[in-house]
């Protein structure tokens, strides 16, 4: 076998493996970065993610939140059949979230997480939904 030949077999299942890997690490650093509290824009709503996949949300007034189940990801989930497909050459991840109680599924695009905000996109909508870290 040719040295081309054996670069090939070595070099293309590791340049495999090294795309998958970085569409993973964004999708594992938003999934870490999600931890937490947030407000809505408005403060209407409270936002607690939590590291065993559920979120509870607490509308303003409420004593009693609901739990929904949530998951981040690179496949877009099938929520609205209206929305168009998005080109995954864009890398986009998103957010899924479904009521353990009435099982009401919210899908979003996520525009960004950073320490302090939060900003998605509601699957059929658009328009941005801002979200500020609540401080412990």
């Amino acid at each position: 076998m040719n040295l081309y030949r054996q670069l090939k077999y070595v070099m293309v299942p590791a340049l495999l493996l090294g795309l998958c890997q970085i569409g993973l690490t964004q999708v594992a650093k938003e999934r870490k970065s999600i931890i937490g509290s947030w407000y809505n824009e408005d403060r209407s709503a409270r936002f607690e993610y939590r590291t065993n996949g559920e979120c509870k949300v607490t509308i303003t007034g409420e004593k009693e939140g609901s739990i929904f189940k949530y998951k981040i990801t690179e496949t877009m989930p099938k929520c609205d059949p209206g929305e168009p497909p998005i080109d995954p050459k864009e890398k986009p991840t998103f957010l899924e979230m479904i009521d353990k109680g009435d099982r009401t599924q919210l899908c979003y695009e996520i525009n960004g997480i950073t320490e302090k905000t939060m900003s998605l996109r509601t699957l059929g909508r658009g328009g941005a939904l801002l979200f500020t870290r609540i401080k412990k």
